[in-house]
């Protein structure tokens, strides 16, 4: 082959180094395009398991104020379960002390010993009033009413005054003191007590 032949079909010096360095480059290029996508792979699976945890952290949270929620409600329900026993307590016990005295009441009245002026409180008292002191000796207010009716007892130099019977006074507290005045009627023979609680009875029926 002559000179001019080989010239002809040898590869030039310049066209071999760029080859080279271009196998080199897809060479070394692809562990790096695989790497990436190891990289996003793993970044992937890294925000779906971060998703996931939010996403239980969030349900924790909804079922831990579900709960508080529920804890509030049920011990709204005991507070009032709570009061209402305790006013049933209250009245139970207000009941035990009528009943009670009622009964120390028709007691003395049956063995005689009510005075004619003790059975003028008596009427008193039943038909709805009260005593209370002209002065408090705590506060050391003084109670005023129209026309009152005074006491006075010596032992501890006290003044008491009478409170009329409460305008609102219930209709079941009326009964009970109707019914209690007619038991007394049916055991006294005293004539002034009659009177007085005859009286006494006639206020309270006004109220019915």
């Amino acid at each position: 082959m002559s000179t001019v032949a080989r010239a002809r079909n040898a590869t030039p010096r310049w066209a071999v180094v760029p080859t080279a360095a271009l196998l080199s480059v897809c060479l070394v290029a692809a562990p790096v395009r695989a790497d990436r996508g190891e990289d996003l792979e793993r970044l992937r699976r890294a925000i779906a398991a971060s998703r996931e945890r939010v996403a239980a952290y969030e349900r924790e949270q909804r079922d831990l104020f579900e709960t508080v929620e529920a804890l509030d409600r049920a011990a709204v329900l005991l507070a009032r379960e709570v009061s209402a026993a305790r006013a049933e307590v209250g009245r139970a016990r207000s009941e035990l002390t009528r009943v009670e005295a009622e009964a120390a009441l028709l007691q003395l009245a049956k063995a005689g010993k009510i005075d004619p002026y003790n059975w003028r409180a008596v009427a008193d008292a039943l038909a709805g009033a009260t005593l209370q002191l002209v002065q408090s000796p705590v506060s050391r207010t003084t109670t005023t009413v129209p026309n009152p009716k005074t006491y006075h007892v010596r032992m501890g130099n006290q003044n008491s005054m009478e409170i009329p019977p409460p305008a609102d006074m219930p209709i079941d507290q009326v009964n009970q003191r109707i019914q209690i005045i007619d038991r007394l009627l049916n055991i006294t023979s005293d004539s002034q007590a009659i009177a007085r609680l005859q009286a006494a009875r006639s206020q309270l029926a006004a109220r019915l």
